[in-house]
């Protein structure tokens, strides 16, 4: 066998390209990196953390890396803090077979952003084939 120190051995991992304005909520180095990594079998998992930036629907958080584009729009949960806590929103992968409403290989805003005060994050596994 042959053992690695990298952060996937042979798999692939990539920081998150933010767009838009967004930038990373690291809270004091306590939170990592905004990122996708390759866990073998087809799957990605994708992680995020931002604050600033826009709340406007199907505008991009952040570009994919093109491995880790999946086939079809997924949709998915995530947490937005707003001025009396935090409530659910939804984010968005758009794919390679994606509708007119995003752009190809992006992590993107769904519903539920406009009460938004400071961070959203939200972390998901997903098939790129």
């Amino acid at each position: 066998y042959i053992t690695t120190d990298s952060l996937s051995g042979n798999l692939r991992y990539e920081k998150l390209t933010l767009q838009n304005g967004f930038v990373e909520n690291l809270d004091g180095d306590r939170i990592k990196e905004s990122f996708v990594e390759e866990l073998g079998g087809g799957a990605i998992h994708l992680s995020f953390n931002v604050y600033e930036g826009v709340s406007e629907q199907n505008k991009a958080i952040a570009k994919l890396p093109s491995w880790a584009v999946p086939m079809y729009r997924q949709y998915n949960n995530c947490a937005i803090r707003t001025a009396s806590g935090v409530q659910f929103g939804t984010f968005d992968l758009s794919g390679r077979l994606v509708p007119a409403s995003g752009e190809v290989g992006t992590l993107s805003i769904g519903l539920n952003w406009s009460g938004r005060t400071a961070w959203a994050a939200g972390s998901c596994v997903y098939k790129v084939d």
